[in-house]
């Protein structure tokens, strides 16, 4: 690994120290001494970045960005540059710059791009111990969904739910120490028996009254969100138990 560069030279500079590598004052010394260039900004700002420096010298370069819902089309015209493109995402939050890497180990990171080195790059990473899988440039938006959903989106109901419990006097911390053993628990279950036979609650035991009072207290506007989920744990539940009638439920949640 060469270094870093940034618009910051702190950054580069603060970053290199960590990896014990060198930092770049310059992007096209950057460049220069590299063969794979990682570009780790926001989505919003690859392409911005990919147009400042195509115009270097990239022969034989391989680009490489880490946007989960962005492909390595992204880097277009690179053809004409003789340089191969690459999408390279963790499925994992990066949530601090300094401890985040000690868990990438349990981590599955996806790949996409020109298939000169699809295998090689895959190989590193097998070879760093991390386990990495195909995806297709198409697919990118779906699976970014999926990710968001588990992760962001998932982050929001537990917001919510503390916030339900901090109507009776609990504290955040109280409520997160309160609600993390069944988060955990259906995780784990999931895991071990598959989603559906993980699946509990008054959804799946067809508990219309158990339901309609959560109807009742549920602030207005989580009520959609509350009545789009349920219908999909009925799903789930018809599912696991195609013997037991969810209609009257169903029938209620249209409602």
């Amino acid at each position: 690994m060469r270094g870093y560069y940034s618009r910051s030279e702190a950054s580069a500079r603060e970053a290199a120290e960590f990896t014990n590598t060198a930092y770049f004052r310059e992007v096209q010394d950057l460049i220069k001494n590299s063969d794979i260039i990682f570009i780790t900004v926001p989505d919003d700002e690859i392409f911005s970045v990919y147009s400042s420096i195509k115009n270097n010298s990239l022969n034989g370069k391989i680009l490489c960005h880490c946007s989960g819902s962005l492909s390595s089309n992204i880097f277009s015209g690179i053809d004409d540059f003789d340089a191969f493109s690459y999408s390279i995402h963790p499925i994992f939050p990066i949530y601090n710059k300094y401890e985040s890497y000690r868990y990438l180990k349990d981590a599955v990171f996806t790949i996409e791009g020109h298939p000169r080195f699809l295998n090689a790059l895959t190989e590193l990473f097998e070879r760093c111990k991390v386990k990495i899988l195909p995806i297709q440039q198409s697919d990118k938006r779906l699976y970014h969904l999926a990710a968001v959903t588990v992760s962001n989106l998932f982050l929001a109901l537990v917001k919510r739910s503390c916030g339900y419990l901090k109507q009776y006097g609990f504290s955040e911390e109280e409520a997160l120490q309160a609600l993390y053993p069944l988060m955990l628990s259906n995780i784990n279950n999931a895991l071990d028996k598959g989603v559906l036979n993980a699946l509990t609650g008054p959804a799946e035991r067809g508990d219309l009254n158990t339901i309609a009072g959560h109807i009742d207290v549920i602030p207005a506007e989580h009520r959609s969100a509350y009545r789009d989920l349920t219908r999909e744990l009925i799903s789930m539940a018809e599912e696991k138990n195609p013997n037991r009638d969810y209609s009257s439920l169903e029938e209620y949640l249209k409602g």
